[in-house]
This record gives structure tokens, C-alpha cells and sequence, in this order.
């Protein structure tokens, strides 16, 4: 038999394998073990879904109603003497001196109005000595004292001269939870104010306007709105004129 002469021959006459066929069959090898070592290894691990939070609903509470309070009974202060009460008379708030008997020059300054208070339930997480409740009166002119109970809860300013001129400016007064009864309250009001006939304007004539009663945040939120646009609006519109009047003065001055 013919022997190719660049084939080699084994000394026992079979043909010898080429010397690169064990490095092509060993890198085979390895690439098969590399694919079936990537097949059979686990998949990536994917992360875990984080749990959403649901929100618990929160039962909300009602709003505790405010109250209104417009009739009352009233009578004048004479120098140095208690209030009458039995003298009093009936009144349906609010109520204008300029058009009572208490508009004429030397008539009494100081009038009490009485009136009784509601109790409130106590709001949820509250109790009866932390609960707060508030008063909301509007105008009072033009200085006032506020007794409940007896017991004096709020001192507006000066009754004696120079009388404090609150017209303009509404007041809320801290009612306490722990001085309230539950079988009734009385509640007192006292009012220095001033005839038509001795102040410039029927805005500073005395009076008192109705009285609202109820939770104190309802009442200090609504003292805010009332306070925005009965005092404070007032003084930066008229802090504006005066700026402008200024501007307008020293522009016709160089002119």
C-alpha cells in the first residue's frame, strides 16, 4: 500500500493523529463544560417585592357644633355697686347703644349682659380637665370683661380713663373644660362703652355683638380670619396710601 509522504506512519503501520487535534479537542471540551456549567447554573435572583404600606383609614371625628348665643339679660352698673340682676331686662344680641337708652350724654358706661353657657362634649383623646373650648365675640366696644362661673377668664384692658378702645378688634377668650359644670353655666359679661354723643363715629358707639361658643381650635381659626381683615388689612392699606402719598409729594416738590 501506498504511503503518502506527508502523512506519518506508526511503527506498527497506522497513520498518527495531527499534533493540534488535542488542543482543538481539549478547547471543544472546555467550551462544552463552560455552556452546560452556564445552563445548569441558577438564575439570577431577582429582588423581592417590597411591601406597599395600605393606609388604615382614620374614623373622623364630627365636628364638635358652635353655638350661637343671642339672648341674654343686661343691666347697667351704678358706681361702686354689684349689678342688680333682679332688675335686668331681656336682650337679643347683638346690641347697639346707638339705639338703646344708653345713647344720651351721662348715661351708666358699664353694662352686664348674662347669659348660660352650654357644655360641650369632650372631644375623643381628651379629657375633661385638658379639653379647651372657646368664646368668639366679634365686637365688644369698647372694653370687656368675661366671668364664668364667678370666676374672671378674661380682662380686655382698662375700664377707667384711659378706657382701652377695642371696637375694631374681636377677642376669643380661653374657655377652660375644668370650669365648666355639667348641670349649667353662667357666664358674665361686662362691657365699659361710650354714648353716640361723645365719640366721633357710629362705629365707637357701645355695644356687644353675639357670642359664639364651641371647640377652641374652630373658634382661634375663625379670630384669625376675622383678626386678617378687621385689623390687619386695614393698617397695610393705609401704610400703602401713606407711601404713596409720601411718593407723590416729593415728585410735585421736584417738579
Amino acid at each position: 500500500m501506498p504511503v503518502h509522504p506527508a502523512m506519518p506512519v506508526h511503527p506498527a503501520g497506522r497513520r498518527q493523529l495531527p499534533a493540534r487535534l488535542p488542543a482543538a479537542l481539549l478547547a471543544l471540551l472546555c467550551g462544552l463544560a463552560l455552556l452546560c456549567g452556564l445552563s445548569a447554573a441558577p438564575a439570577r435572583s431577582q429582588p423581592l417585592p417590597v411591601p406597599v404600606p395600605v393606609p388604615v383609614p382614620v374614623p373622623v371625628q364630627p365636628v364638635q357644633p358652635v353655638q350661637v348665643l343671642r339672648d341674654a339679660l343686661t343691666v347697667t352698673e351704678l358706681a361702686g355697686q354689684a349689678p342688680a340682676w333682679a332688675k335686668a331686662r331681656p336682650v337679643s344680641l347683638p346690641d347697639d347703644w346707638a339705639d338703646s337708652r344708653a345713647s344720651g350724654s351721662g348715661e351708666p358706661r358699664v353694662r352686664w349682659y348674662r347669659m348660660a353657657l352650654p357644655t360641650q362634649p369632650v372631644a375623643a383623646g381628651a379629657t375633661d380637665d385638658t379639653a379647651l373650648h372657646g368664646l368668639y365675640v366679634e365686637r365688644a366696644c369698647s372694653v370687656l370683661q368675661v366671668w364664668l362661673n364667678g370666676q374672671l377668664i378674661h380682662d380686655g384692658g382698662r375700664f377707667t380713663e384711659p378706657v382701652t378702645r377695642n371696637c375694631h378688634r374681636p377677642q376669643l377668650v380661653t374657655v377652660p373644660a375644668a370650669l365648666l359644670r355639667t348641670d349649667g353655666n353662667q357666664l358674665d359679661l361686662r362691657l365699659r362703652g361710650f354714648p353716640l354723643a361723645e365719640v366721633s363715629s357710629r362705629q365707637r358707639v357701645g355695644g356687644l355683638s353675639v357670642v359664639e361658643f364651641g371647640p377652641y381650635d374652630v373658634m382661634a381659626a375663625h379670630h384669625e380670619r376675622r383678626l386678617v381683615y378687621a385689623s390687619r388689612l386695614p393698617e397695610v392699606l393705609s401704610g400703602a396710601l401713606l407711601l404713596m402719598g409720601s411718593f407723590m409729594f416729593v415728585m410735585g416738590w421736584f417738579n
